[in-house]
């Protein structure tokens, strides 16, 4: 083992670049294996990176920190960073079908040889025009930032189909944007590091069995809008008023399949004739329902609230939709009137 030259350093010749760039290896986000993310710190990642413009050209948004890689023999990375928006150029459409640019930055060094060139730079890679275009290699040690579909009747780039491809990253220790579940599944960093699931608005903590994530919820309290009649409703059921269904239907973000979801149901509702039996509000999600709450009610007419807390598991991640249903034990009719409610809480947990 070799201890590496300190950064900064007091020596006269400088600092060996395999040193400088190791030390920048471990000062960015990097997966379980030690390999360094690469990719984009972007202050904004709500806004692409790459769009067109009015010319056969493609813009870069500014105030982005780069981290490359234009060797990987060391483990190494590289910074750099743009104060304003660039354009790099490409070639005019093809006369046929279409074609797919890599957009990319490569930092350079003559050591790596890239001969008597030291200054990052900003590139556009044209694959060759073809019915179902593939995507073209790009220069070793180059970071892809987009690919855009250049069609043979596009004129500008404001067009194209452009398709973000760097993937955000973050100093070590920071939170990484990641655009879907795609490259969450794709990310496997070290147990404790954050992230963000950018398409669902999701904080997760990566934890020893996967992804976990910091706890979130949503609430749903309606006052019936008119009487809700359940009559002999022995399998779980939407509520019969459509207002009042409507409004305790939610859309819910799940960002792992790794979690629980945990309900908490309470509602009152009254037993208007039938004997003695239990009554159930339930949870669905997407197309399965879940007991939730229940109450035994006395034989007619008897009005109680109805309450409970349950974990479900095994839920997919993502958009989800959830709702209350009732059900009842046997031969009977239950009502919630204009001055009953149902109230229910989801909340995605580890």
């Amino acid at each position: 083992m070799t201890l590496s030259a300190s950064f900064p350093s007091e020596d006269s010749s400088g600092n060996p670049i395999d040193d400088t760039r190791r030390i920048f290896g471990g000062m960015v986000a990097t997966a379980a294996d030690g390999t360094p993310r690469l990719g984009v710190i972007d202050p904004d990642p709500s806004t692409p990176l790459v769009t067109g413009t009015t010319s056969m050209a493609y813009l870069i948004k500014g105030d982005e920190t780069f981290v490359t890689q234009r060797d990987s023999s060391t483990g190494g990375v590289e910074l750099s960073a743009n104060d304003a928006v660039a354009s790099v150029a490409t070639t005019t459409a093809p006369v046929a079908n279409s074609r797919i640019d890599v957009i990319w930055i490569k930092c350079q060094f003559d050591v790596y040889g890239d001969s008597g060139l030291y200054a990052p730079t900003f590139g556009v890679t044209q694959g060759t025009a073809d019915a179902s275009p593939s995507v073209p290699s790009i220069p070793t040690g180059a970071t892809a930032l987009a690919h855009a579909e250049v069609t043979s009747t596009d004129t500008t780039t404001e067009t194209v189909v452009i398709t973000q491809v760097a993937p955000f990253t973050a100093m070590a220790g920071g939170v990484v944007v990641l655009r879907n579940e795609t490259e969450q599944a794709a990310w496997v960093p070290p147990v404790g590091s954050p992230a963000y699931r950018q398409d669902i608005d999701v904080a997760l903590v990566r934890s020893s069995s996967g992804w976990g994530c910091v706890p979130h919820s949503k609430t749903i309290r309606r006052v019936m809008g008119a009487t809700n009649t359940f009559t002999n409703q022995t399998s779980y059921a939407d509520f019969p008023v459509s207002g009042d269904a409507s409004a305790l239907q939610m859309s819910f973000s799940k960002g792992s399949s790794d979690t629980k979801l945990r309900v908490e149901v309470t509602g009152t509702a009254q037993l208007s004739s039938g004997v003695s039996q239990r009554a159930y509000i339930g949870i669905r999600v997407g197309s399965t329902d879940y007991d939730v709450a229940l109450r035994m009610f006395p034989a007619a007419t008897s009005r109680e609230n109805i309450t409970g807390v349950a974990e479900i598991t095994g839920v997919a991640a993502g958009s989800l939709t959830i709702k209350p249903r009732f059900k009842a034990g046997g031969a009977s009719q239950f009502q919630l009137f204009t001055d009953d409610f149902v109230s229910y809480t989801i909340t995605e947990v580890s």
